[in-house]
């Protein structure tokens, strides 16, 4: 609190607005703290824990899960086509012109 009282008494309000970094927001207290906390290792990590990187490998290689209520089953599990059905439509794209293919003749 004395910093920051100091700070505003010794710079204008011009200097005080300018902006030059992510350093120059003010922090609240308790993040100051939570921050200090999972830096010192007091997190339950352990002192003797090595730190975690976060880079792309590493996020690539996690392992996500998806929680049991998104998970739903499947109605159908494979989709069975008639043979003589797939070569009409078949011969049908090949016969027709993109044009005549896209008109809607009945519903």
């Amino acid at each position: 609190m004395k910093k920051r009282k100091a700070l505003t008494e010794t710079k204008s309000p011009m200097e005080l607005s300018a902006i030059t970094g992510l350093a120059d927001f003010p922090v609240p207290t308790p993040l100051e703290n939570l921050m200090k906390k999972h830096e010192d290792g007091v997190d339950g990590a352990g002192a003797d824990a090595p730190p975690k990187e976060f880079n792309l490998d590493t996020i690539k290689n996690m392992e996500f899960s998806v929680p049991p209520s998104f998970k739903i089953e499947l109605a159908v599990s494979a989709v069975v086509e008639d043979e003589e059905l797939a070569r009409q439509h078949k011969e049908l794209v090949e016969t027709k012109s993109v044009a005549e293919l896209s008109k809607l003749s009945s519903v």
